[in-house]
């Protein structure tokens, strides 16, 4: 019989597959996922890490840009610059 329904796309009228059938409609009335577990996908963000200033992190940082801008050593000593270094370190919540 249940292979019978299947393969004709039929509901089975047998008493206990009524009674099932009728108690995922009322869950579902009820606002109840069957057999379904929600998701949290929907709900999170990805949230951007900002890394706190230290002197270890800002000379890495000084290093890698003299040499990727072929930048001279004094570069780092010109008060411009260092005036650009204090305002970003003042920076509470990242630059």
């Amino acid at each position: 019989y249940y292979k019978w329904c299947k393969s004709n796309n039929f509901d089975s009228m047998l008493e206990k597959d009524i009674k099932v059938r009728q108690a995922k409609a009322q869950a579902k009335e009820d606002g109840i996922l069957v057999q379904k577990q929600s998701q949290l996908d929907g709900h999170l963000r990805v949230c951007v890490v900002v890394v706190k200033y230290s002197d270890k992190h800002f000379k890495q940082a000084a290093i890698k840009w003299m040499i990727a801008t072929d930048q001279p050593l004094r570069a780092l000593e010109h008060p411009k610059f260092k005036e650009m270094i204090d305002v970003a370190a003042s920076a509470t919540a990242g630059v």
